[in-house]
């Protein structure tokens, strides 16, 4: 706006689009006025980005696994993986911050060729001990559309000599949301391969049922936000339960995310969700750590 945000063409064009960068990463049907701390927000972003395409190369990327477990029995049932980046000098960069980014720039795709090959990697050394467990892996839209080919997975996992069934994908709303007949096609693609599909952050979302109708998914996750305050909140254990009724329906199964008490497992096993994942069994550590975690918990011998 004229004069506050500038006094001539050329800065109002530019804080203008300022204005627009921030109203982008803040998501859909939102705006943003210009302020002169965006100036500031901009260069940073700037550099992370910059530093972000050097992350694979310096190493500076690791891949965290986080324990799943099945809530009838208390097995070990499989695992997340979870992307972490240790910068140099900023330290542990949230996943919040630099993940949105590696998809807007396109790194994502080169980023999520490296994660599958670490957790394959890893799987293939996890056998070799006698730990045969499934794995997930969030992938992003830009890596459905533009980046995982089903060639390029038949290649990778006759490298490790895995079987599909030892890969999960969680794929979030977004990616049901660009709906069209190259990521329908890739979804059945997957499917026949072997590999299960999880949808994850369930009831968050905008159209989460005809996802669930229109999409072969295998399991959902429902969301932390549901799970931390279930046991207080009566509206919160509804739509946990409403979720597990309709999931059962539906022949899906369904993974609690974000477990933190014994109170909230227990209640979880009282209404008969399948599996459970969360810091009471363990927060997301590295593949050697997950042994150690996993001989805890019972799927490997001391």
């Amino acid at each position: 706006l004229y004069p506050s945000h500038g006094d001539n063409s050329e800065d109002l064009v530019r804080h203008a689009d300022l204005a627009m960068y921030q109203a982008k990463l803040a998501g859909r049907n939102t705006y943003r006025m210009y302020e002169p701390a965006m100036t500031d927000e901009l260069t940073r972003q700037l550099l992370l980005e910059s530093d972000l395409r050097l992350a694979l190369e310096r190493e500076e990327l690791a891949v965290h696994f986080q324990p799943i477990l099945e809530v009838a029995s208390g097995r070990l049932a499989g695992a997340e993986a979870l992307l972490r980046w240790y910068h140099p000098q900023r330290g542990a960069v949230a996943p919040s911050e630099f993940l949105p980014l590696a998809e807007e720039t396109g790194l994502i795709r080169d980023i999520g060729a490296w994660v599958l090959e670490q957790v394959c990697r890893t799987l293939e050394q996890w056998r070799g001990i006698g730990l045969d467990l499934p794995v997930a892996i969030n992938l992003s839209s830009a890596q459905v559309l533009r980046g995982m080919s089903v060639d390029a997975l038949k290649g990778v996992l006759e490298r490790y000599r895995l079987a599909p069934q030892a890969l999960v994908f969680e794929i979030a709303e977004d990616v049901l949301l660009a709906d069209g007949p190259h990521i329908r096609q890739w979804l059945e693609n997957i499917r026949q391969l072997g590999i299960r599909l999880d949808l994850d952050d369930f009831g968050t979302g905008y159209s989460s049922l005809s996802c669930l109708k229109r999409f072969p998914i295998d399991r959902v996750k429902i969301d932390l936000s549901f799970v931390r305050d279930m046991v207080q909140d009566s509206n919160d254990r509804s739509l946990v339960e409403a979720i597990l009724a309709l999931s059962r329906i539906l022949q899906l199964e369904v993974v609690a995310e974000g477990v933190e008490t014994r109170e909230q497992f227990d209640l979880l096993r009282d209404l008969g969700c399948g599996y459970a994942q969360g810091f009471l069994f363990s927060p997301p550590v590295s593949a050697t750590e997950f042994v150690g975690v996993a001989r805890r918990l019972g799927a490997l011998p001391d």
